[in-house]
């Protein structure tokens, strides 16, 4: 599935601007650094193909602000589940056991000739108690059913799955005019933004709306 926008690399602070300039978005702004310790990164790419990765700590009673290219991902505190306590659809609403040691986790980030997705080297899953959402800003304007999509499966079954069609906490919304989305996580894998399969003028509750982000 190709995306819908290509998007420039930029730092948390570039992030947390554009957060901080919408008219109806909250003022108070996140930790700038993520908790837990130091970040490690690495660029790579030859212009039109770009690849980056960060790694960061996840670390018990501590909420995480970190950004990942041109994504910001928030993380309240004791959000993470063991790693034992189950992965999958029949999963994300249940009550788990939370990780008690701190746990390392390499995002990785990409745009080739306008497509561009982020995944997570483990899939992991939160309480359904706690906030965790990421955010992704854009240089131009995402189309009105443009949703952050979750990759369901490996290899020639994965498929790119809307979320918000079976879980509306999941839903992705937009702000700022179109060039930010964001939207709720209850576990990682990989994302990508792309087109809603469905038609937002037949069906209202598919692709996205207009709503300010989170308070952090």
């Amino acid at each position: 599935m190709r995306v819908s926008k290509m998007v420039r690399w930029a730092g948390l602070a570039s992030a947390m601007a554009l957060v901080a300039a919408c008219s109806d978005a909250p003022t108070a702004a996140p930790a700038a650094v993520a908790a837990g310790g130091e970040m490690a990164f690495a660029k790579g790419g030859n212009g039109k193909n770009t690849v980056d990765s960060r790694v960061f700590t996840i670390v018990p009673g501590q909420p995480l602000t970190v950004a990942l290219g041109n994504y910001t991902l928030y993380m309240s505190s004791n959000a993470l589940c063991a790693q034992n306590q189950g992965y999958g659809r029949e999963f994300w609403n249940q009550p788990c056991t939370l990780e008690k040691t701190p746990v390392n986790i390499t995002a990785t980030w990409s745009a080739e000739d306008g497509e561009g997705n982020i995944s997570f080297n483990r899939d992991v899953r939160f309480s359904p108690s706690a906030r965790v959402y990421l955010l992704l800003k854009a240089t131009g304007k995402f189309r009105n059913t443009d949703a952050i999509l979750w990759r369901e499966g490996e290899g020639s079954k994965a498929v790119w799955v809307d979320e918000g069609t079976y879980d509306r906490d999941m839903r992705t919304y937009s702000a700022n005019g179109g060039t930010l989305l964001w939207r709720r996580m209850k576990h990682f894998s990989g994302y990508n933004v792309g087109h809603g399969e469905c038609d937002s003028l037949l069906d209202p509750s598919c692709g996205n709306g207009d709503a300010p982000p989170p308070l952090f």
